[in-house]
């Protein structure tokens, strides 16, 4: 499988903020976020190849119990995607995936909370959105909305009325784009159900740092 690269750290936003896990790390996505951060996992050619038994192997470095398949975009090697969360759920990790929501979410998958990212219009990536996966997520589930604007605030929230979730449903500001205050009004007054996700590592690392 294509890797761009594998560490240990906490998780940064998300119901698990402040959790410690594995991230791997997928090389390659077919999508192109204006806001996205790791533009770095694009290309199909970076990173590196490695066996799914190297990847257990470095996984198994750390004393971490939570593994978070990342990318890039990790559906986007649908086999490879499903043989590594299998081996690592028989060795009884715990895992979340973070996806773009642009693939259909494999059923047979023993993922234990799965983080779709619903694209807004700031992103300029909304067509990739499939919806109909919304209904079918679990309460261990995440869906996760990166605003950069009112816009994209206002299209999230017809998002949720049209298409109900039992996922838990988290606002993210978009980094240097719109001000956290101003998402954190907004969710208070029109979405009190779902929480504000603020990027943790971004605040402790900076927003540029790799492998954090």
């Amino acid at each position: 499988m294509r890797i761009s690269e594998i560490f240990y750290s906490i998780q940064g936003e998300g119901v698990y903020t402040g959790v410690p896990m594995v991230f791997v790390r997928l090389q390659g996505c077919p999508y192109r976020c204006a806001w996205c951060d790791s533009a770095y996992t694009w290309d199909t050619a970076g990173g590196e190849n490695h066996t799914l038994e190297q990847v257990l192997n470095t996984v198994a470095q750390w004393p971490a119990t939570h593994v978070c398949i990342t990318g890039g975009e990790p559906l986007a090697q649908p086999k490879d995607f499903l043989a590594l969360a299998r081996a690592l759920k028989q060795r009884r990790y715990w895992i979340e995936v973070e996806t773009a929501g642009g693939f259909a979410i494999p059923p047979d998958a023993p993922i234990d909370s799965w983080v779709v990212d619903v694209k807004c219009p700031g992103s300029s990536m909304e067509r990739i959105n499939k919806l109909d996966t919304l209904p079918r997520l679990r309460p261990a589930d995440q869906v996760k909305f990166v605003v950069a604007s009112r816009a994209d605030f206002d299209f999230a929230l017809a998002v949720l009325r049209q298409h109900h979730t039992s996922a838990q449903t988290l606002f993210t500001p978009a980094w240097d784009q719109l001000e956290p205050g101003a998402l954190v009004e907004w969710v208070k007054a029109e979405a009190p159900q779902a929480r504000v996700s603020l990027q943790a590592h971004k605040y402790i690392w900076g927003p540029t740092r790799r492998g954090v």
